[in-house]
């Protein structure tokens, strides 16, 4: 029976089973007024603070996309892939240093990756 009252559901129309809230109306109308499927998730910001619960590749806490994916080349040679932020960033002299591993010794190349990513991880501290 439950699934035959799913089954009626149509998403982002006005045919809607006639025991359906208010509510729950509004949300599926939502569908035909925003630009992105994603509006909700997009609208939401991660505050890094102490970077104990903030995974440093995976999670987007320095523009719209993860690290991993912003800079895969260097991903791929971490050590650290489910290192949070404070696992990676340390305090010397009154100034925050990287402290990254990486499982090989880098190409000349991969060095101005590395200097982009400082660059843009040293923005968001």
């Amino acid at each position: 029976m439950a699934g035959e009252f799913c089954m009626k559901w149509k998403l982002g129309t006005s045919n809607f089973h006639r025991f359906a809230s208010i509510w729950w109306k509004d949300i599926c109308d939502i569908e035909n007024v925003v630009v992105s499927r994603y509006w909700f998730v997009e609208g939401f910001v991660r505050k890094t603070e102490s970077g104990d619960m903030t995974r440093f590749w995976y999670d987007c806490w320095i523009g719209d996309v993860p690290l991993c994916v912003e800079f895969p080349r260097l991903f791929s040679i971490s050590n650290q892939k489910d290192a949070v932020v404070r696992e990676l960033c340390v305090t010397e002299d009154n100034h925050w240093v990287w402290n990254f591993e990486w499982r090989r010794r880098r190409f000349e190349w991969e060095e101005a990756l590395i200097t982009n990513l400082l660059e843009v991880s040293m923005e968001s501290l």
